[in-house]
Protein backbone atom coordinates (compact mmCIF):
# COMPACT_ATOMS: atom_id res chain seq x y z
CA UNK A 1 0.00 0.00 0.00
CA UNK A 2 2.89 2.33 1.03
CA UNK A 3 4.57 1.51 -2.01
CA UNK A 4 1.55 2.58 -4.45
CA UNK A 5 1.69 5.79 -2.53
CA UNK A 6 5.02 6.43 -3.21
CA UNK A 7 4.60 5.48 -6.64
CA UNK A 8 1.86 7.90 -7.28
CA UNK A 9 3.40 10.77 -5.65
CA UNK A 10 6.84 9.88 -7.71
CA UNK A 11 4.55 9.87 -10.72
CA UNK A 12 2.79 13.07 -9.82
CA UNK A 13 5.82 14.64 -9.00
CA UNK A 14 7.27 13.78 -12.34
CA UNK A 15 4.15 14.97 -14.00
CA UNK A 16 4.03 18.13 -12.56
CA UNK A 17 8.16 18.80 -13.65
CA UNK A 18 7.30 17.93 -17.40
CA UNK A 19 4.32 19.86 -17.73
CA UNK A 20 6.08 22.83 -15.99
CA UNK A 21 8.89 21.88 -18.71
CA UNK A 22 6.36 22.09 -21.19
CA UNK A 23 4.87 25.48 -20.10
CA UNK A 24 7.94 27.13 -20.04
CA UNK A 25 9.17 25.78 -23.15
CA UNK A 26 5.89 26.74 -24.83
CA UNK A 27 5.83 30.45 -23.43
CA UNK A 28 9.61 30.81 -24.24
CA UNK A 29 9.45 29.56 -27.47
CA UNK A 30 6.24 32.26 -28.02
CA UNK A 31 8.56 35.12 -26.57
CA UNK A 32 11.56 33.94 -28.86
CA UNK A 33 8.90 34.38 -31.90
CA UNK A 34 7.52 37.79 -30.97
CA UNK A 35 11.48 39.16 -30.39
CA UNK A 36 12.40 37.71 -33.74
CA UNK A 37 9.26 39.82 -35.45
CA UNK A 38 10.69 42.60 -33.99
CA UNK A 39 14.28 42.07 -35.15
CA UNK A 40 13.15 41.50 -38.94
CA UNK A 41 10.69 44.73 -38.59
CA UNK A 42 13.76 46.61 -37.07
CA UNK A 43 15.80 45.27 -40.13
CA UNK A 44 13.04 46.59 -42.53
CA UNK A 45 12.54 49.79 -40.90
CA UNK A 46 16.30 50.37 -40.90
CA UNK A 47 16.02 49.57 -44.21
CA UNK A 48 13.26 51.42 -45.48
CA UNK A 49 14.82 54.54 -44.03
CA UNK A 50 18.30 54.09 -46.01
CA UNK A 51 15.75 54.01 -49.17
CA UNK A 52 14.51 57.73 -47.97
CA UNK A 53 17.81 58.72 -47.54
CA UNK A 54 18.98 57.97 -50.26
CA UNK A 55 16.20 59.29 -52.36
CA UNK A 56 16.42 62.33 -50.46
CA UNK A 57 20.32 62.31 -51.50
CA UNK A 58 19.20 61.96 -54.90
CA UNK A 59 16.72 65.10 -55.04
CA UNK A 60 18.97 67.18 -53.78
CA UNK A 61 21.61 66.45 -55.92
CA UNK A 62 19.17 67.00 -58.90
CA UNK A 63 18.97 70.33 -57.27
CA UNK A 64 22.59 71.60 -56.93
CA UNK A 65 23.02 70.32 -60.10
CA UNK A 66 20.28 72.32 -61.54
CA UNK A 67 21.18 75.35 -59.18
CA UNK A 68 25.11 75.10 -60.55
CA UNK A 69 25.15 73.83 -63.80
CA UNK A 70 21.54 74.34 -65.30
CA UNK A 71 21.01 70.90 -65.62
CA UNK A 72 20.97 67.56 -64.27
CA UNK A 73 23.15 64.92 -65.62
CA UNK A 74 21.79 62.00 -64.28
CA UNK A 75 17.59 62.94 -64.67
CA UNK A 76 16.35 59.30 -64.41
CA UNK A 77 18.08 58.72 -60.59
CA UNK A 78 16.47 62.55 -59.98
CA UNK A 79 12.69 61.55 -61.30
CA UNK A 80 12.80 58.31 -59.80
CA UNK A 81 13.53 59.60 -56.29
CA UNK A 82 11.00 63.00 -57.00
CA UNK A 83 8.20 60.13 -57.53
CA UNK A 84 9.30 57.36 -55.24
CA UNK A 85 9.95 59.83 -52.44
CA UNK A 86 6.22 60.46 -51.20
CA UNK A 87 5.31 56.53 -51.62
CA UNK A 88 8.12 55.49 -49.78
CA UNK A 89 7.81 58.17 -46.86
CA UNK A 90 3.96 56.57 -46.47
CA UNK A 91 5.63 53.50 -46.37
CA UNK A 92 7.99 54.67 -43.38
CA UNK A 93 5.18 55.75 -41.47
CA UNK A 94 2.84 52.46 -42.04
CA UNK A 95 6.02 50.94 -40.42
CA UNK A 96 6.79 52.82 -37.68
CA UNK A 97 5.61 52.26 -34.37
CA UNK A 98 7.83 54.51 -32.02
CA UNK A 99 6.28 57.97 -30.68
CA UNK A 100 9.35 59.60 -30.54
CA UNK A 101 10.79 58.33 -34.41
CA UNK A 102 6.83 58.94 -35.70
CA UNK A 103 7.53 62.52 -34.06
CA UNK A 104 10.64 62.89 -35.94
CA UNK A 105 9.37 61.21 -39.40
CA UNK A 106 6.27 64.10 -39.86
CA UNK A 107 8.99 66.61 -38.78
CA UNK A 108 11.03 64.98 -42.00
CA UNK A 109 8.18 64.90 -44.28
CA UNK A 110 7.79 68.87 -43.89
CA UNK A 111 11.34 69.18 -44.72
CA UNK A 112 11.06 66.87 -47.35
CA UNK A 113 7.89 68.03 -49.31
CA UNK A 114 9.67 71.57 -49.17
CA UNK A 115 12.58 69.66 -51.01
CA UNK A 116 10.16 68.43 -53.51
CA UNK A 117 8.13 71.87 -54.18
CA UNK A 118 12.09 73.64 -54.98
CA UNK A 119 12.87 70.43 -57.12
CA UNK A 120 9.34 70.85 -59.15
CA UNK A 121 9.91 74.93 -59.44
CA UNK A 122 13.74 74.07 -60.30
CA UNK A 123 12.00 71.71 -63.50
CA UNK A 124 9.60 74.19 -64.28
CA UNK A 125 12.56 76.76 -64.62
CA UNK A 126 14.28 74.86 -66.41
CA UNK A 127 11.64 74.14 -69.08
CA UNK A 128 10.26 77.20 -69.40
CA UNK A 129 14.54 78.41 -70.00
CA UNK A 130 13.76 81.67 -68.03
CA UNK A 131 17.01 82.87 -65.91
CA UNK A 132 14.74 85.08 -63.81
CA UNK A 133 12.33 82.08 -63.06
CA UNK A 134 16.24 79.97 -62.08
CA UNK A 135 17.37 82.83 -60.03
CA UNK A 136 14.36 82.87 -57.88
CA UNK A 137 14.61 79.09 -57.34
CA UNK A 138 18.00 79.67 -56.60
CA UNK A 139 16.49 82.10 -54.11
CA UNK A 140 14.51 79.81 -52.42
CA UNK A 141 16.92 77.09 -52.34
CA UNK A 142 19.42 79.40 -50.65
CA UNK A 143 16.76 80.43 -48.22
CA UNK A 144 15.11 77.00 -47.50
CA UNK A 145 18.05 74.56 -47.10
CA UNK A 146 16.63 71.98 -44.85
CA UNK A 147 19.10 69.22 -46.16
CA UNK A 148 20.93 69.16 -43.08
CA UNK A 149 17.96 69.34 -40.81
CA UNK A 150 16.59 66.20 -42.78
CA UNK A 151 19.90 64.39 -42.46
CA UNK A 152 20.19 64.38 -39.41
CA UNK A 153 16.33 63.64 -38.47
CA UNK A 154 16.67 60.26 -40.60
CA UNK A 155 20.10 59.43 -38.89
CA UNK A 156 18.75 60.24 -35.76
CA UNK A 157 15.78 57.63 -36.66
CA UNK A 158 18.14 55.13 -37.98
CA UNK A 159 20.01 55.23 -34.82
CA UNK A 160 16.76 54.80 -32.34
CA UNK A 161 15.56 52.00 -34.32
CA UNK A 162 19.05 50.49 -34.01
CA UNK A 163 18.90 51.05 -30.48
CA UNK A 164 15.42 49.77 -30.03
CA UNK A 165 16.97 46.53 -31.83
CA UNK A 166 19.68 46.49 -29.43
CA UNK A 167 16.97 46.40 -27.02
CA UNK A 168 14.84 43.32 -28.11
CA UNK A 169 18.03 41.21 -28.80
CA UNK A 170 19.55 42.54 -25.14
CA UNK A 171 15.43 41.44 -23.86
CA UNK A 172 15.62 38.04 -25.82
CA UNK A 173 19.17 37.24 -24.63
CA UNK A 174 17.99 37.70 -20.85
CA UNK A 175 15.22 35.49 -21.81
CA UNK A 176 17.06 32.95 -22.97
CA UNK A 177 19.46 32.64 -20.24
CA UNK A 178 16.20 32.62 -17.48
CA UNK A 179 14.74 29.68 -19.84
CA UNK A 180 17.78 27.64 -19.02
CA UNK A 181 18.12 28.69 -15.33
CA UNK A 182 14.48 27.53 -15.06
CA UNK A 183 15.24 24.57 -16.94
CA UNK A 184 17.91 23.57 -15.09
CA UNK A 185 16.42 24.26 -11.80
CA UNK A 186 13.56 21.90 -12.83
CA UNK A 187 15.93 19.31 -13.78
CA UNK A 188 18.05 19.45 -10.62
CA UNK A 189 14.37 19.06 -9.17
CA UNK A 190 13.37 16.32 -11.10
CA UNK A 191 17.05 14.62 -10.56
CA UNK A 192 16.36 15.07 -6.33
CA UNK A 193 13.06 13.13 -6.47
CA UNK A 194 14.53 10.52 -8.24
CA UNK A 195 17.12 10.47 -5.15
CA UNK A 196 14.93 10.11 -2.81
Amino acid sequence: MKSLRFLKIIFYFAAGILVSTAAISHITGQRFVEASQWVIRAHEVIRQIELVHGNVEDVEAGIQAFLYTGEVTDLANFQDALLNLPQELKKLRRMTVDPRMLERLGVVEVDIRSRLLTAEELQDARRSAGKIDLGRAAAIYARENPILAIRRQLTTMENDELRILKERHDRADQLRKSTNFLLLVLRVVAMAGLVI
